[in-house]
């Protein structure tokens, strides 16, 4: 697999990881997605694919890449943490190998110091990554009984910190990209400007 400037990863395919890949999929982006079960992702008539249904905010069926290795994530640019806490010892662990240099991991919400563990047992593999902490989730979004995810409008602003390489994130993030950094090591907020605009959109079937 080629990488690219900027390719997004979404580990975890709960409420919230499906949630962020509907809003990045609404703004043009490709999206690929790891999960430790995958029971919310749906079958797709294209190899190495999956869906999932969203109503509410986003009214449509959501198409993105399957990754079926953790290995895989070392492919992608960005990758965005969606995991219960739970999850996170177990998961990121066995990731932990898979990181590498020049990697931004986004933690959404970031718990405790998650995103200083994640930096740390990077370098212990040897990549030098910028990790992200997010101060809540991009939306909340939940599953109804039939299997359809019913998501709420983005928030309209995101606090992040981050912890980087000595050249600084802000240099990572593409100025069309979700959010906007104004420096290294300070807190900045995260505006959501490619997320659509109005209360309710229409997502195109694919």
């Amino acid at each position: 697999m080629q990488r690219n400037d900027f390719r997004i990863a979404i580990v975890g395919a709960g409420g919230i990881g499906c949630a962020t890949a509907a809003y990045l999929r609404a703004s043009g982006l490709p999206v690929a997605m790891w999960s430790p079960t995958g029971r919310r992702l749906r079958p797709h008539a294209q190899p190495g694919r999956a869906r999932f249904d969203c109503v509410g905010a986003l009214d449509g069926a959501v198409a993105v890449e399957r990754l079926a290795r953790l290995a895989d994530l070392s492919d992608y640019s960005h990758v965005f943490i969606c995991l219960p806490a739970s999850h996170y010892q177990q998961v990121l662990q066995d990731a932990a190998p898979h990181w590498r240099d020049g990697q931004t991991l986004i933690v959404s919400g970031a718990l405790s110091l998650v995103p200083l563990w994640l930096r740390q047992t990077a370098a212990a593999h040897g990549a030098d990554v910028t990790a992200v902490g997010w101060s809540t989730t991009l939306t909340t979004a939940h599953f109804l009984p039939d299997g359809r995810l019913h998501l709420n409008a983005p928030r309209g602003q995101i606090g992040m910190a981050w912890l980087a390489p000595p050249e600084g994130a802000a240099t990572r993030w593409p100025t069309a990209g979700p959010c906007s950094a104004t420096g290294s090591r300070q807190p900045t907020i995260c505006w959501p400007a490619p997320w659509p605009t109005s209360t309710r959109s229409r997502m195109r079937r694919r």
